[in-house]
C-alpha cells in the first residue's frame, strides 16, 4: 500500500527545481555557474534612453522581481563598481534580438560582479513587451536560464505580455547555487 501511495504522490509532485539547468552560459572565461554574487542587485541606466523611452517599465520590473524573490534592488548612478547591472537601450531594426543579457566581470568568487542588460528599441514598440523583456534578462542576471518544465513566464522569449516570475525560476533564484 505504501508503495502505491508513492507511485500515486509521485505522479501528482511538481517537477524538482533541480530538475532542469538552473544557470545561464553567459560569464566571461566559460566560468560555470554564472550566478550574481549576492542578493543585492544594484542597477544603473546609461545610454539614451530619453531618445526612445522613460524607464518606468524598467523600475516595474526591478519592483516584481524585489517582491517575487529573495533579492533587494537599489537604483543607483552608474560609474560604481558595485554595480550589478547596468541597463543600456540599442536601436537596431535589422536584428531579431529583442535584449540580451552579458555578464562583463566576474568576482573573486567566480560569480558574475557587474553585468550590461541591453534592450531594442526597434522591436519592443509598446510597454507591455518592453517590460516583459525587462524581466526576461533581469531574471538572466540571476543565473536563470529559459529551460523549465512550466515555462509559463517571462523566461519565455519572444514578444509577449507576461512579466512575472513561475515558482520553478523563483525557487532557483532563491536558491542562490
Amino acid at each position: 500500500m505504501a508503495l502505491l501511495a508513492a507511485v500515486v504522490l509521485g505522479l501528482t509532485v511538481a517537477p524538482s527545481a533541480e530538475a532542469d539547468q538552473y544557470y545561464t552560459r553567459y560569464c566571461p572565461g566559460g566560468i560555470t555557474p554564472c550566478v550574481p554574487d549576492g542578493y543585492h542587485h544594484t542597477y544603473c541606466f546609461n545610454g539614451n534612453w530619453d531618445a526612445y523611452w522613460d524607464r518606468a517599465f524598467v523600475h516595474d520590473a526591478m519592483q516584481r522581481f524585489d517582491h517575487q524573490t529573495n533579492y533587494t534592488i537599489e537604483n543607483k548612478a552608474c560609474g560604481g563598481s558595485d554595480i550589478d547591472v547596468v541597463w543600456l537601450p540599442f536601436n537596431d531594426p535589422n536584428t531579431g534580438i529583442l535584449g540580451a543579457y552579458q555578464c562583463v566581470s566576474v568576482g573573486a568568487s567566480g560569480r558574475c560582479r557587474n553585468a550590461w542588460i541591453q534592450l531594442n528599441a526597434a522591436k519592443l514598440t509598446n510597454y507591455t513587451h518592453r517590460r516583459h523583456s525587462a524581466c526576461h534578462e533581469l531574471g538572466h542576471s540571476a543565473g536563470v536560464s529559459h529551460d523549465a518544465p512550466d515555462n509559463t513566464d517571462c523566461l519565455m522569449s519572444g514578444l509577449r505580455d507576461n512579466w512575472s516570475y513561475n515558482n520553478h525560476h523563483i525557487t532557483h533564484m532563491n536558491s542562490g547555487q
